[in-house]
């Protein structure tokens, strides 16, 4: 966990990769605790414009890449809310970092970069 607080060693620092209106959805419960021991703590969006101009309205911090949001080591979870075609590359740069992630379904556009997925995460 990323904070050395006894109060908050329980507190899991959730980074959010897309923020299309399903993403934002995700955000909208982690920001106001509907998730118990999670909070929102960086967010990442293709368009760099909408995503910052979204995280700052948030007061989260906003990565410009993927890659920068993953391997962010403030963030101890990667939600990844985003087109099916993303959420491979999403996986293996999770399993590179050694960090949990939860994939928004379907897993794959296809079989093959879904057995892809699966083994970059095994």
């Amino acid at each position: 966990m990323s904070s050395s607080s006894p109060a908050a060693a329980s507190v899991i620092s959730v980074g959010l990769a897309g923020l299309g209106l399903h993403g934002q959805r995700y955000a909208q419960h982690l920001i106001h605790g509907d998730v118990p021991g999670a909070r929102l703590c960086a967010v990442h969006r293709r368009d760099h414009d909408a995503g910052l101009a979204w995280a700052a309205t948030k007061n989260l911090r906003y990565c410009r890449t993927l890659e920068e949001l993953v391997c962010s080591p403030d963030v101890d979870l990667v939600v990844a809310v985003l087109p099916p075609a993303l959420h491979p590359r999403a996986i293996e740069l999770a399993a590179e970092a050694r960090k949990p992630i939860l994939v928004e379904k379907p897993l794959a556009p296809d079989p093959s970069s879904a057995s892809r997925a699966c083994q970059a995460a095994a």
